[in-house]
Formats: C-alpha cells, sequence, structure tokens
C-alpha cells in the first residue's frame, strides 16, 4: 500500500512537472496550417505587398508597411479569409482615428480558394 502511495506521488509531481515546463514552451499557442493554406497566405500577400507603398487620390497610403499590420486568419469551407489590419500610430491617437484606415494604410480581407488558389474576393474597410 505504502508503494502505491509513493508511486502515485512520484507520477503526480512528473505530471505537474511537464505541465510547467509545458506553460513555458516557446512553442505554446502554436497553431497549424495546411501546405495548401500557406499558399492561400502566400498569395493573400503578395496581392498586399503588390499595393504596398501607393497612395489614393488623396494621397493617402493604400497599403503600408507589413511591420505595421496584424494579420488573422479564417478558415471558411475552401475559402481562406487572409485580413490585414493596420496599427494606430501616433497621429490616430492624437486625433482619435477609429475605423479601418490608420496613418499606415487601409485594412482589407483577401478570400483565397483553397481549391483554385486564386483571389475569389477583396474587401477593404471604411
Amino acid at each position: 500500500m505504502k508503494s502505491t502511495v509513493t508511486s502515485l506521488f512520484v507520477v503526480f509531481s512528473l505530471g505537474i512537472q511537464a505541465t510547467a515546463r509545458a506553460q513555458e514552451s516557446p512553442w505554446k499557442g502554436m497553431i497549424t496550417i495546411s501546405g495548401r493554406e500557406a499558399r492561400a497566405l502566400a498569395i493573400a500577400l503578395r496581392e498586399f505587398e503588390k499595393h504596398q507603398g501607393t497612395r489614393t487620390e488623396k494621397g493617402e497610403p493604400v497599403y503600408g508597411d507589413l511591420r505595421h499590420y496584424d494579420m488573422e486568419l479564417r478558415r471558411r469551407g475552401d475559402v481562406l479569409e487572409v485580413g490585414f489590419s493596420p496599427e494606430s500610430g501616433p497621429v490616430d491617437r492624437k486625433e482619435g482615428t477609429v475605423g479601418g484606415r490608420t496613418q499606415y494604410g487601409i485594412a482589407t480581407t483577401c478570400e483565397v480558394s483553397l481549391k483554385t488558389l486564386k483571389i475569389v474576393r477583396q474587401t477593404f474597410a471604411r
């Protein structure tokens, strides 16, 4: 009986240590995407970069530097939505800018077909 309790204590202790190490892992929160999803992401990224540095008729940036954007991925059936959301910059914080356009550019979403690997729709925030 005493050896069973000791064994359970050792197993329990090792489990706690393994859990603690897993929580400290730099891979915590890692996601996995398929090769097809990675190709769709690359297509959306190329489309974003194609317009990078261009300006609207008012002189506002269409898309800025990707360093100032967050990317959001959402799978909807056979379509991968890749959203590009610009950060708020110092000017935006000073002026209280809200919405899909900041000093860094416009928020946009590319929907890429996972079957054809072509952009089926692109939308822009206002």
